[in-house]
């Protein structure tokens, strides 16, 4: 079939096999000859690199061309059809991935987003979460402030980079979009680069910073999704003397608040996480015992913006400590009163204990406390093992099931992998009460 870029494929060989042609037969004919016979060589060789230039070149359209129609074709019309159904009211619509990997760079990039795209349906048209409440962050909205921060501090124009965990890590991947749709929404002269992967691993963050560096000189913000990783990255770059590039970040932690004041860091989003753990586990047995129910199935909580100017009010410097304003103090949940006099089994998973999520166990054990007084027994379970299987269901789905078969009246947990969810289900069904948190 003649198509445009078959014709132009064939008129890309062309020129070169033409000219490759007339070299050879003026090498013949001009023969011993020196000055003619060295031009006609230097003509033939640059005729054989034309001709080689071509070819990839070729090579690379026709991948970019199955490309477009065995992978990013299909994705288009997936999410058409996904879109079309859920109109019509279809609301367990479920959208499938093509089996087909995109072999170009261009392509593939593409192809992320929309995959990502995919995801967040299929996440809306899941089985409903069979929880209590959720307590903690709006992962998007926390995203859209951070973009809102990083548009003025570029004044409008400049280039950021976006790190992220693991693509199947749900809150990281919507604090990306969040401030990914923020900045081209309403700031279209910031190039925004291609999303990595650090999977929350210091050292590759710190690798993927400085490439990121050499490979885009203009480079003027990282904007990384975690709070553990990026601090290996912001040490890199003070290394490398580069004082140019900035680093926009997650979560008060000393060598994070150390980075805000040196000026390698430009901002965080601090999502109050002692707040989070605390009221979960008290929503929990306030559930158990009287069967409170939450107005909101999601207990959002503002996202806090920390720069260099407010830190202080945030971060008590003697203590190289998170410091809790009143205001905060004042959403701590109240346990109610222990009125039947039974005694409660409560678990909690956490994916680690480590960095961040040491605020999280300081909430925990101070609930922890309080619910001692009524007689209620709490177990927290750390499902950590390493980096590679952080918040896996293979590490969360077992812990679940031995809730379960333990007899527990309920566990609170956060929620990394989306296939730990049927788990949870599971457990619910079973009679057990469960509350998540970010």
């Amino acid at each position: 079939m003649d198509t445009p870029s078959m014709r132009a494929t064939i008129g890309s060989f062309a020129f070169p096999a033409v000219t490759a042609l007339i070299s050879v037969v003026l090498f013949g004919l001009m023969f011993p000859q020196t000055i003619p016979v060295t031009l006609a060589a230097i003509s033939f060789l640059a005729s054989i690199g034309a001709l080689v230039v071509a070819w990839l070149r070729a090579r690379r359209d026709a991948a970019f061309s199955r490309d477009i129609s065995e992978v990013l074709t299909k994705l288009a019309k997936q999410l058409g059809h996904g879109l079309s159904a859920f109109a019509s009211g279809d609301m367990r619509y479920r959208l499938r991935k093509p089996e087909t990997n995109a072999t170009t760079a261009e392509a593939e990039a593409l192809a992320k987003r929309l995959l990502s795209c995919i995801d967040d349906f299929n996440s809306i048209t899941n089985v409903p979460l069979k929880r209590v409440c959720f307590v903690g962050a709006n992962a998007y909205q926390e995203g859209r402030v951070s973009g809102e921060y990083i548009g003025k501090l570029l004044g409008g124009k400049g280039k950021v980079a976006y790190f992220i965990p693991l693509h199947t890590q749900i809150n990281h991947v919507l604090r990306m979009k969040g401030c990914h749709d923020y900045l081209s929404e309403n700031y279209p002269l910031i190039v925004n680069l291609p999303v990595a992967e650090t999977y929350s691993i210091p050292e590759t963050c710190a690798r993927l910073a400085l490439e990121h560096i050499a490979l885009h000189p203009d480079l003027d913000v990282i904007y990384v999704t975690d709070g553990y990783s990026p601090s290996a990255a912001g040490r890199a770059i003070e290394a490398s003397g580069n004082r140019h590039v900035k680093i926009f970040a997650y979560d008060t932690s000393p060598q994070n608040i150390a980075l805000l004041k040196s000026g390698t860091f430009c901002g965080l989003i601090e999502q109050n996480p002692y707040i989070q753990a605390h009221n979960a586990l008290i929503h929990l047995y306030n559930a158990c015992e009287t069967g409170w129910v939450s107005l909101s199935r999601k207990l959002f909580m503002d996202p806090i913006l920390i720069d260099a100017t407010n830190y202080r009010t945030y971060w008590d410097d003697a203590k190289d400590a998170r410091a809790m304003r009143d205001e905060e103090l004042a959403l701590l949940a109240k346990p109610e009163p222990s009125k039947s006099g039974k005694r409660y089994r409560l678990g909690v998973i956490m994916p680690t204990t480590d960095g961040f999520f040491v605020t999280l166990v300081d909430g925990l054990k101070a609930a922890q406390r309080e619910l001692e007084k009524r007689n209620v027994e709490i177990e927290i379970a750390n499902a950590w093992e390493n980096e590679h299987n952080f918040g896996s269901a293979s590490r969360f789905v077992p812990l679940i099931d031995s809730f379960v078969k333990r007899g527990f009246d309920g566990f609170a947990l956060t929620v990394i992998d989306a296939d730990i969810m049927p788990a949870i289900n599971a457990a619910v069904d079973a009679g057990l009460k469960v509350t998540t948190f970010s």
